[in-house]
């Protein structure tokens, strides 16, 4: 603690400089806080697209079907094996 602090905790009178630091750290955690308190405010809800959603869910349903889910007509992975090659 500093000095003036612990006088004052103490009970004694303050100077005039510790009068100031002391109304200078009120303002500063007063700014801190308004500042803060535009994140404390109500927020409304983001807006959902319905019909994406549902587009999503189809999607996951399908791709635990087991079927293709890719938007062309051939399927990209056709013919190939599920081996795994790593690069040399």
């Amino acid at each position: 603690m500093f000095p003036w602090e612990r006088r004052q905790l103490a009970g004694g009178q303050l100077r005039t400089w510790e009068k100031w630091y002391w109304g200078v750290f009120v303002v500063a955690v007063s700014v801190f806080l308004f500042n803060r308190a535009r994140d404390w405010t109500a927020e409304e809800p983001p807006k959902v697209d319905h019909e994406r959603e549902a587009r999503k869910i189809e999607k996951a349903r399908l791709v635990l079907a087991g079927a293709s889910v890719v938007e062309e007509e051939d399927d990209l992975f056709e013919g190939l094996a599920p081996e795994v090659s790593l690069p040399c």
